[in-house]
């Protein structure tokens, strides 16, 4: 059993409540924090991210639909202890060009791989 816990955020989402179900099954520590969950996270309300990263050493991170605020986060789960950043991005993400998503995911890989963390990217193409 691990006694680190791990940050999953978007944990009532698609991806992330699976993620924090697993971990749950492996016996590790999981903060499930989302929107609308009973540990609040908005990325667009930072005011919030502290309590979320408190006593956190791995961080799921399902990133927002705008870039600029995966760079803020990842320097304060830095500061917050976090040793690991496991980022979901999307398969592709260097062929969308100059659309949205595609600045989007590259603005936030880029914070997290110019961070000092141990991370890993996933880039997935689809889910079933």
């Amino acid at each position: 059993m691990s006694n680190d816990t791990t940050l999953v955020l978007g944990a009532t989402g698609t991806t992330g409540r699976r993620v924090a179900a697993r971990l749950r099954l492996r016996d590790t520590p999981v903060r499930a924090a989302s929107r609308s969950g009973q540990i609040p996270f908005d990325w667009f309300h930072p005011t919030g991210w502290d309590q979320a990263l408190r006593g956190v050493t791995v961080a799921y991170v399902v990133p927002p639909p705008a870039p600029g605020p995966v760079h803020d986060f990842v320097v304060r789960a830095e500061a917050a202890g976090v040793r690991r950043m496991v980022l979901l991005s999307g398969h592709g993400a260097d062929d969308w060009g100059d659309s949205p998503f595609g600045l989007d995911m590259r603005s936030a890989e880029d914070a997290v791989r110019g961070s000092a963390l141990e991370w890993t990217v996933l880039r997935a193409s689809n889910f079933a």
